[in-house]
């Protein structure tokens, strides 16, 4: 029985790209570059193989230096917007909340660039508890196992009965394995994957419930 479900964040319960756009969009407009110039620059890197988005979607649009890169995380990490929950991410959190299981968000990432999505979600008023990876006191993040043990001891849930649903192989699906939770991974292929959220149900819901 699945008593706990555990869900990342970006490109999981939403697409993370919205969120890029609202900060590209601030700094366009804040600092006089041509509307859509980040957009069509975030399009043509490799996110995947990335390890400074805000530079590298810089470099791609030839506005690259590290003032525009501070500037540019600044919008990052405040960006006002209202960001709205893909329908069928609300249905799966409604369902889940009829169920009586309880919902956590794991999420690695800066931690007030994680806060400030999750604001402008409004994604806590689903989920009964919140966790930003950094914030445990090691400083670990996914895919350590450390990070889905702490959620585990916060609900006094045993890890049989959790599930991670999450997008990165790594991180989200072999840890929280490697924790001793059950996992799936959503967009990936073969055993253990899902390609939508809702594919998610089955495996959580008992077939009684799933009646009702």
């Amino acid at each position: 029985m699945i008593s706990l479900v555990i869900f990342d964040l970006d490109d999981t319960l939403y697409p993370e790209k919205a969120y890029f756009s609202a900060a590209f969009d601030r700094f366009e407009q804040c600092y006089g570059y041509q509307s859509g110039c980040l957009n069509q620059a975030f399009g043509r890197i490799d996110r995947k193989l990335s390890r400074d988005i805000l530079k590298d979607t810089l470099l791609k649009a030839d506005i690259y230096s590290q003032q525009n890169h501070d500037k540019l995380f600044e919008c990052y990490r405040s960006v006002d917007v209202k960001l709205e929950l893909p329908l069928e991410t609300l249905h799966v959190l409604e369902r889940l909340k009829r169920s009586g299981c309880s919902v956590a968000l794991l999420t690695n990432g800066v931690v007030v660039v994680q806060q400030n999505k999750v604001n402008c979600l409004g994604i806590e008023r689903w989920c009964d508890a919140v966790f930003y990876a950094r914030n445990n006191a090691l400083g670990i993040e996914k895919p350590d196992p450390r990070c889905f043990t702490q959620v585990l001891n916060h609900f006094g849930v045993p890890a049989e009965e959790a599930i991670m649903i999450g997008d990165s192989a790594e991180n989200d699906y072999f840890g929280a394995k490697r924790a001793g939770l059950k996992a799936l991974l959503l967009g990936g292929e073969g055993v253990g994957s899902i390609q939508t959220l809702s594919q998610a149900l089955p495996h959580i819901l008992d077939t009684h419930d799933e009646k009702n």
